[in-house]
C-alpha cells in the first residue's frame, strides 16, 4: 500500500472566500470567551483489555514463559533456541533439546501380547525364529497372521512395498540403528502400506525414495520412528485412520526424485492424529490435509529450515477440500510464505497455543485463510512474519482470541508487511485482545468489501525508520468499501496515518490514538483520516499528542459523528517536541471538501495552530475543490490555541459552531485567513 498526506500552501484564488488577516467574523468572535470546564462532561475511552498468552498466567506444554517490558506475557517453545537433532532425534515444543525418538537402544522385547513373534536380522537367512532370523522383513510378512509381532535388529535393510495385510506389530532395536531403506522411486508406493487395521509400526528409520508409511483403508500406530530423505510423504492416508507419536520427519538432501514433498499426506476422509513430532525440511508441505479429512496436532513443530541446499522448505500446514484441523501447542519456523492455509469452502482450522516466527516469502502470511474457508486462533505469538502475520482473503473467515504479533514484514528491504490483513468478496475476521507491534506497512488492513470486529486491540509502531518520498504506513486502514467496527482499540507511536478510512465504514467506542509520526520528508499524515465516501461513527475517543493533525476529513460523501471527544496537544508534522517548525500543523480538526463532521460533548484544546479549520482543501495539483467542508459542534470546549477556528468558507453559518460550546484562552476564536491545508492522501488498497 502506498499512501502521501502532503501539506501544501495555496491561496485559494477568488472562491469567494474572505482572504485576509482579520477575523471576517463580523461580531461572532465576542463575548465567547469563558472558564474551561463550563460544565462539559466528556466520558474517557477504556484502554484495551491485554491478550492473555498464558493459562492463568503459566506455560502449557513445557512451554516458557517470557515477561519483557511493554510486550503482553507470552509462551516460548524454545526459550533457548532451537537444536540442531540427529537424524534419529527431535526437539519438541516445550523440551530442553533434542531426544531420540522412540525406545532407547537396547534389548529388543516382544509386546506382552504377541500370538508369535518373528525376528529379522540383517543378513539372516533362517525361519525366523531369534536364533535364525529372517533375512528380510518381507520374509516374516510372507508368514506373519494377524496379533503376530516382526522384531528387527540392528542393521541397515533394503526393503520397499512391504504390504500390511493383517494385523501385526513391526518393532524396531531402536530408531538410531534399525535403518530401513528403499532403493527405488515409486511416487504412490510406500516402504510400507498398511491395507487392514490394528498395524503398529515402532521404533525404526526409514528412507528413500517413496512415501514411507501409507495408510490404504486400513488404520496404524505409529511410534518412535524417524523419517529421513523420505520422498513423496513420509505419512500417508487415503481414507485410513493414522496416529503417530513420538516422531520426526525431515529432509536434509536438495529435491529427489518426487515431485511432491511433505511431511505428512492425507485425503479421501481420513483421520489423523499426531503428537509428540517434528516436520523439519520438506519442499512443498509440511502437512497436506485434504478432501474430508480430520487431523489432530499435538506438540508439533512444521519447520522448514534444514542441513542441506535449500535454506528453506514449503509450508506448514495447508487444509483444503472440507478439511478439519485442530492443532494444540503448534510450532511453525521458517515456512515458505505460509505457516498454515486453511482454503475451500467447508474447510477449517482450530489452532490453541500457537508459535509462529520467520515464516517468509514474498507473498503469504504466518497464518492464512481464503475461498470461504474459516478458521479459529486463539493464544497465538507470531513473531517476525514476512509479508504478513495474518491474512483473510477471498471469502474466508476468522476468529481470533489473545493474539500478539510482532514485526511483521519489512525486512528493510521495502517488502510490504501487516499484521492483519482482511479483504475480497466478503472476508470476515473478528479479534478480540490482540496486540500487533513493529508492522512494517500496516497494524490491521481491510479492504475491498471486507469486514473486521476489533475488541481489545492495540497497534503500536506501525512503520519503518527510512521512506520514500511516495511510502506510507498506517495503524489502521479501512479502504474498498470495507467496514470496521472497534471497540477498546489503542494506536500508540505508528508512523504516518493512525488510523484512516477510504470509501470504508468505521464505528465503535473507547479509541485512543497517541505519538502519531508523520512523513519525515513530506510531513504527510496524522491521527485519524476520512476520506471519499466514508463513514465514521465513535464514542469515547481520545486524540492526544500527536504529529500534523488530530482528525482530518474530505470528500462530499464523506460523514464523520464522534462524541466524548478530545482532541490535545496536536503538533507539526515532523516534530518531536512543542515549539518545533521544521513543518506546519497542529490543527486539532480539519474539514475539507464538502465533508460533514458533527463533534459533540468533545474537548479540542492546546494544539498548536488551530483547535478546528473548516476550508475547501484541494487536489492532488493543488487546485481549491469547489466546495467547502461542513463542520457542526455541540456541547464543548476549544481552549488554548492561537486560533481557535479557522473558517475558509463564506457565508458560512457561525451557529453550527457556538451550540454550547465554550472558547477559552484562544490567542482569536474565530479567523478566516487563508492557510495551508492538507492535501487529501492517496491511499490504495493492501496487496
Amino acid at each position: 500500500m502506498r499512501g502521501i498526506a502532503q501539506r501544501v500552501g495555496f491561496c485559494a484564488l477568488a472562491l469567494a472566500l474572505a482572504c485576509g488577516d482579520d477575523d471576517g467574523t463580523g461580531a461572532t468572535d465576542a463575548g465567547t470567551d469563558a472558564e474551561v470546564d463550563a460544565g462539559v462532561s466528556i466520558a474517557a475511552p477504556a484502554p484495551p483489555n491485554p491478550p492473555v498468552l498464558t493459562n492463568e498466567g503459566e506455560c502449557v506444554g513445557g512451554w516458557t514463559r517470557v515477561d519483557e517490558g511493554d510486550v503482553p506475557p507470552f509462551c516460548d517453545p524454545y526459550v533457548e533456541g532451537v537444536e540442531e537433532c540427529l537424524d534419529h532425534e527431535a526437539h519438541v515444543p516445550g523440551e530442553e533439546g533434542c531426544h531420540a525418538v522412540g525406545r532407547a537402544c537396547g534389548t529388543l522385547e516382544a509386546p506382552a501380547d504377541a500370538a508369535r513373534v518373528f525376528y529379522v536380522r540383517e543378513g539372516g537367512d533362517g525361519d525366523g525364529s531369534e536364533a535364525a532370523p529372517f533375512g528380510t522383513i518381507g520374509a516374516a510378512l510372507e508368514i506373519a497372521g494377524a496379533g503376530d509381532a516382526i522384531l528387527i535388529e540392528e542393521g541397515t535393510y533394503a526393503e520397499e512395498n512391504l504390504q500390511l495385510r493383517v494385523a501385526v506389530t513391526i518393532r524396531g532395536a531402536c530408531a538410531e540403528r534399525v535403518r530401513i531403506v528403499a532403493p527405488t522411486f515409486n511416487e504412490r508406493g510406500g516402504i510400507f502400506s498398511v491395507l487392514t487395521d490394528g498395524v503398529v509400526i515402532e521404533d525404526l528409520q526409514l528412507r528413500g525414495p517413496r512415501n514411507g508409511i501409507v495408510v490404504e483403508g486400513g488404520s496404524a500406530d505409529v511410534r518412535g520412528v524417524a523419517f529421513v530423505d523420505v520422498a513423496g510423504a513420509s505419512l500417508a492416508s487415503f481414507g485410513g485412520t493414522l496416529r503417530a507419536e513420538d516422531i520426526v520427519s525431515r529432509m536434509i538432501n536438495d529435491r529427489v526424485a518426487s515431485e511432491f514433498n511433505a511431511g505428512v499426506a492425507v485425503y479421501d476422509s481420513a483421520n489423523l492424529e499426531v503428537r509428540r513430532a517434528v516436520f523439519r525440511g520438506h519442499l512443498d508441505l509440511e502437512a497436506q490435509i485434504n478432501s474430508g479429512s480430520a487431523a489432530l496436532f499435538e506438540d508439533v513443530v512444521f519447520g522448514a529450515r534444514f542441513r542441506g541446499f535449500i535454506p528453506f522448505g514449503g509450508r506448514g500446514i495447508d487444509a483444503s477440500g472440507g478439511a478439519q484441523v485442530t492443532g494444540r501447542r503448534v510450532v511453525f519456523e521458517g515456512n515458505d510464505g505460509i505457516g498454515a492455509l486453511s482454503i475451500e469452502e467447508g474447510t477449517h482450522i482450530d489452532f490453541e497455543d500457537v508459535f509462529m516466527f520467520d515464516v517468509l516469502g514474498e507473498i503469504g502470511a504466518s497464518f492464512a485463510i481464503t475461498q470461504q474457508a474459516t478458521a479459529t486462533l486463539r493464544r497465538a505469538t507470531l513473531f517476525a512474519s514476512i509479508p504478513s502475520g495474518i491474512s483473510v482473503f477471498g471469502g474466508g473467515s476468522l476468529v481470533a482470541e489473545d493474539v500478539l504479533i510482532l514485526f511483521a514484514g519489512g525486512d528493510g528491504d521495502g517488502t510490504d508487511g501487516y499484521g492483519i490483513q482482511v479483504g475480497e468478496d466478503g472476508s470476515d475476521a473478528q479479534v478480540s485482545r490482540a496486540v500487533v507491534i513493529e508492522a512494517a506497512t500496516g497494524g490491521i488492513a481491510a479492504i475491498d468489501q471486507s469486514s473486521i470486529r476489533l475488541t481489545d486491540v492495540a497497534i503500536e509502531a506501525t512503520g519503518i525508520s527510512d521512506y520514500e518520498d511516495d511510502d506510507s504506513a498506517t495503524g489502521i486502514v479501512i479502504l474498498g468499501g470495507a467496514s470496521a467496527s472497534a471497540t477498546r482499540v489503542a494506536l500508540m507511536n505508528n508512523d504516518i496515518f493512525s488510523l484512516a478510512v477510504e470509501d470504508g465504514t468505521l464505528s465503535g467506542s473507547d479509541l485512543s490514538i497517541t505519538g502519531t509520526l508523520t512523513h519525515p520528508t513530506t510531513g504527510g499524515g496524522g491521527a485519524l483520516w476520512a476520506t471519499e465516501n466514508a463513514t465514521v461513527e465513535l464514542d469515547r475517543v481520545l486524540i492526544d499528542t500527536n504529529q500534523s493533525s488530530g482528525l482530518t476529513v474530505f470528500g462530499e460523501t464523506t460523514r464523520v459523528i464522534l462524541q466524548n471527544l478530545e482532541i490535545l496537544n496536536t503538533i507539526p508534522a515532523g516534530c518531536l517536541d512543542r515549539g518545533c517548525t521544521s513543518f506546519l500543523g497542529g490543527i486539532g480538526v480539519g474539514v475539507y471538501e464538502g465533508a460533514q463532521v458533527r463533534l459533540s460533548d468533545f474537548r479540542i484544546a492546546d494544539n498548536e495552530l488551530l483547535g478546528a479549520q473548516v476550508a475547501f482543501g484541494a487536489d492532488e495539483n493543488m487546485m481549491p475543490f469547489t466546495v467547502g467542508g461542513e463542520l457542526d459542534l455541540e456541547r464543548g470546549v476549544i481552549s488554548g490555541h492561537p486560533i481557535g477556528v479557522n473558517v475558509q468558507v463564506a457565508d458560512y453559518d457561525f451557529d453550527r459552531l457556538t451550540a454550547d460550546v465554550v472558547f477559552a484562552g484562544n490567542q482569536r476564536n474565530f479567523d478566516a485567513s487563508l492557510m495551508q491545508v492538507p492535501q487529501p492522501p492517496d491511499l490504495d488498497p493492501a496487496e
